[in-house]
């Protein structure tokens, strides 16, 4: 039988209160004074629900069905969760694993529940592109391919489209330095145009001028043609090094309608933090343009393992002059592929549904089941980069 962790040696606080299956709750834990726990001061939820032992009881007792360890906020826990069917009572334990962090602050800490309307679930059609220049190769011809390729998404009623990285600027004569473009330059105007045209959200990577300094960029654009986000990519190739790109220092998340979108850029997606820090922020579809990766065992892999291990939707957009072997694709939150080519041009589409809602059992809460993303958040602990 479950038993319900309850050890004195972590467990410092815990509430209980009445709950009903099916029901989505925000739960709320303010820690004394706002200051913020450390990572080894946790806060989860037990979904209880009518015991079992083997065969039906009459006892009227309660066991965890399901535990949920709640989202970070900055002086505390906040989350929205949705009470699984069968559930009679919630009951929420504060414990501290006496790792490394110092003890959490004294004090009376204070809990709040309360009842909330359900997000409503929706489909999201997304798709990648595997872009490919056209000869003559210029910025022009490029940006004529971009323009064109949106286009074909938004007749296809796409939503969220992903274009590759560096894609105005590649294997073109004009130094690299001219390849730079400001957000605001003139010369993005048709893209933008394109974009507001097709009423989609789009991404691309490019050459960034931004004041004396370059950058990788990826802009996220609005079915208005304007841009809502910028990410700046902070793994940098040694190639960029010595042309003297800036890395970016922000792990930013978007919310737009479609959900909560991060972007990463190529290099940055051979390591795992990055991603991390987007899901830990909130990030339910990552959206990665990039030139290209020529190992089937780096991109095969790692491309699932990042979207299972971070509970998101991955959208990788290459471009396919680089001539590696990755095609663009779409990977789902369990790790399966949902569509993917290396059609010259061409679009992967798919269907995203949000909220993402993937459980397994065990998992290292139970045994109970639990959401898969909940494994990561019992430890926190990370490098200094990704706070």
């Amino acid at each position: 039988m479950t038993q319900t962790l309850t050890h004195p040696d972590y467990l410092l606080n815990a509430w209980e209160q009445d709950a009903c299956g099916g029901q989505t709750y925000r739960l709320m834990l303010q820690a004394p004074g706002g200051v913020r726990p450390g990572p080894d001061t946790v806060a989860l939820v037990e979904w209880l629900v009518a015991a079992t032992n083997g065969a039906a009881r009459t006892d009227g007792a309660l066991a965890p069905h399901k535990r949920v360890y709640l989202r970070r906020s900055a002086s505390g826990w906040s989350d929205v969760c949705v009470a699984p069917a069968g559930t009679r009572r919630l009951r929420l334990l504060l414990c501290h694993w006496k790792q490394i962090s110092p003890a959490p602050p004294q004090g009376p800490w204070t809990f709040t529940c309360e009842p909330v309307a359900p997000v409503p679930p929706r489909t999201i059609r997304a798709a990648v592109a595997y872009q490919q220049t056209v000869p003559p190769r210029s910025m022009e011809s490029a940006r004529a391919v971009t323009v064109a390729t949106i286009r074909q998404a938004g007749q296809q009623k796409v939503e969220l489209l992903v274009l590759s990285e560096d894609f105005f600027g590649r294997d073109v004569t004009v130094p690299w330095e001219e390849c730079s473009r400001a957000l605001e330059d003139p010369w993005m105007q048709p893209v933008y145009d394109a974009v507001g045209a097709a009423g989609l959200y789009a991404v691309f990577a490019f050459n960034e001028k931004r004041g004396p300094r370059r950058h990788t960029t990826a802009a996220l654009v609005s079915p208005q043609g304007e841009v809502v986000g910028v990410y700046r990519k902070r793994h940098l190739t040694q190639h960029e090094l010595e042309r003297g790109v800036t890395p970016g220092d922000e792990w930013p998340v978007f919310p737009t309608p479609l959900g909560r979108i991060g972007m990463l850029v190529c290099w940055d997606g051979w390591f795992s933090g990055g991603a991390a820090a987007l899901a830990r922020r909130g990030a339910q579809i990552i959206c990665f343009p990039l030139a290209g990766d020529g190992e089937d065992k780096h991109w095969d892999h790692i491309w699932r393992a990042r979207a299972l291990d971070n509970q998101v939707y991955w959208l990788a957009s290459v471009t396919g002059d680089c001539g590696g072997q990755a095609p663009s694709r779409i990977v789902a939150p369990t790790g399966d592929v949902l569509a993917e080519t290396r059609q010259p041009n061409g679009l992967a589409c798919a269907e995203l549904a949000l909220p993402v809602a993937h459980e397994s059992y065990w998992l290292s809460v139970g045994p109970v089941w639990s959401e898969i993303r909940n494994v990561y958040r019992h430890s926190e602990l990370e490098p200094a980069q990704y706070q």
